[in-house]
């Protein structure tokens, strides 16, 4: 009877204990909606600062690479500085082509949300949004 009590312990902490590697991704994932939901509101011409704020923390909460590092500065609104981020997937690189037609870069901004859009599958859940920018660029 001990040793059932003793599985049921340890099944119970291995259950209940915070799992590393699932958090980061959800975090990741978390920030990249938020800074969908920023860049439509821009389109729109609403407010950001609220989004701004909430990207900022979801941004510095996931780990240090390009993504997080371009959201970051594009939450702080230093543009120049998201636009030096290199793009690693197509949410990067069309990121760095709003963030293009913000600065008033508009052909690089063209070139860079067209290649966003090339890049990503046909059914990707980014691309009206990235069509939109791309038609603020044109």
């Amino acid at each position: 009877m001990a040793g059932l009590g003793i599985l049921a312990a340890a099944v119970v902490v291995i259950a209940t204990r915070p799992r590393a590697d699932s958090q980061a991704p959800t975090l990741a994932f978390d920030a990249v909606r938020i800074a969908a939901d920023l860049i439509r509101l821009r389109i729109d011409g609403g407010d950001s600062g609220a989004s701004r704020r909430s990207l900022r923390e979801a941004a510095r909460q996931i780990e240090d690479r390009t993504l997080s590092r371009a959201l970051v500065a594009f939450a702080d609104g230093k543009l120049e500085a998201a636009a030096r981020e290199p793009a690693e997937n197509p949410f990067e690189r069309g990121l760095r082509g709003w963030v293009l037609v913000e600065l008033g870069r508009r052909p690089e901004a063209g070139e860079e949300l067209r290649q966003a859009l090339k890049d990503a599958p046909a059914e990707w859940e980014f691309r009206p949004l990235f069509e939109s920018a791309l038609r603020k660029a044109e």
